[in-house]
C-alpha cells in the first residue's frame, strides 16, 4: 500500500501515521510505502503530488525486487494526504495499464473552493478549522493558475470517474471536511463506482492519532476489512 500522510501539505510524516501504518502492515501481512513528499511553504503545488507519483512508478518498476505484486496495490491518504491519494487514482486511470486496486479516503481534503460546503460553517472550534483550510490551499496553490484535477481531485469533469478502483471514504462527524468526501463519495457512486461510505459519528478530524483507543481501534477494523476486500476482489478480476 502507499501511504500518504497528512499535515496540510506543510508537516512531514509524524508518529500517529507510522503507529497507523505499522497497524495496517501487522494486520495484513502486506509492505505500507510512505513518501517523504516535498513540503510547504518551500514547495507548492505541484511538488507533494509529483513525489507521490514518483514513488508510486519506482514501487511499479521494482516490484520484483521490492517483492510486490504490482497488481494488487492500494492507494492511501488522509487529509491532505487524502487530496493526494484521490489524485493519483484519477492521473493512474489516464495514464497507467498497471492501477491502484483500492482507494481509502481518510477525512480527506478534496476541493479548495470551501464555501460550497455546508459542513464549513456548521463545525466550529474544530481541530481542523477552515482558516487553516483556506491558508493550506492558498499556499499550495499559489503557483496554479487554473486548480484543477488530479491537484484538486473535486474539480474534475464527473464523468471522467468512471472506471476508478472502488473507494472506501471516512468522513468524520465533527469536521469541516465532512460535506465534500460525502460530495465525492456520491460521485464515485454516480460513476459506477463501488464505494463504501463510513461515517463515524462522534469522530473529528486526526480522533485517530490515539490508535490503541477501543473506539479508534473500531474504526481501524474497519478500515482493514475495506482493504481486505478490495484485495481479495481484485484476484477475482481481470487487470485491464
Amino acid at each position: 500500500m502507499l501511504y500518504c500522510h497528512g499535515g496540510g501539505f506543510f508537516l512531514p510524516l509524524q508518529v500517529p501515521a507510522l503507529r497507523l501504518a505499522a497497524k495496517y502492515a501487522a494486520a495484513l501481512h502486506m509492505r505500507i510505502f510512505l513518501p517523504e513528499y516535498r513540503l510547504l511553504p518551500e514547495h507548492p503545488a505541484p511538488a507533494a503530488f509529483d513525489d507521490c507519483l514518483a514513488v508510486w512508478r519506482q514501487m511499479m518498476v521494482r516490484a520484483e525486487a521490492l517483492g510486490l505484486d504490482a497488481t494488487k496495490i492500494l492507494l492511501y491518504g488522509e487529509s491532505a494526504g487524502g487530496a493526494l491519494a484521490a489524485g493519483m487514482a484519477q492521473q493512474l486511470l489516464a495514464e497507467c495499464d498497471v492501477r491502484p486496486v483500492g482507494q481509502l479516503l481518510i477525512y480527506p481534503v478534496l476541493d479548495d473552493r470551501c464555501g460550497r460546503y455546508a459542513s464549513m460553517e456548521q463545525s466550529v472550534d474544530v481541530a481542523w478549522p477552515r482558516s487553516s483550510n483556506e491558508q493550506m490551499w492558498r499556499e499550495y496553490l499559489r503557483d496554479i493558475t487554473s486548480p484543477a484535477a488530479p491537484l484538486v481531485p473535486l474539480r474534475t469533469d464527473y464523468s471522467a470517474l468512471a472506471g476508478l478502483p472502488p473507494a472506501y471514504i471516512e468522513p468524520q462527524e465533527i469536521d469541516i471536511l465532512h460535506d465534500e468526501a460525502v460530495t465525492y463519495a456520491e460521485a464515485l457512486t454516480a460513476a459506477g463506482i463501488t464505494v463504501q461510505l463510513n461515517e463515524v459519528s462522534g469522530s473529528y478530524h486526526g480522533f485517530d492519532a490515539e490508535s490503541d483507543n477501543a473506539f479508534v481501534s473500531r474504526v481501524i477494523q474497519r478500515r482493514l476489512c475495506a482493504m481486505k476486500t478490495m484485495l481479495e476482489s481484485s484476484s477475482r478480476q481481470p487487470r485491464p
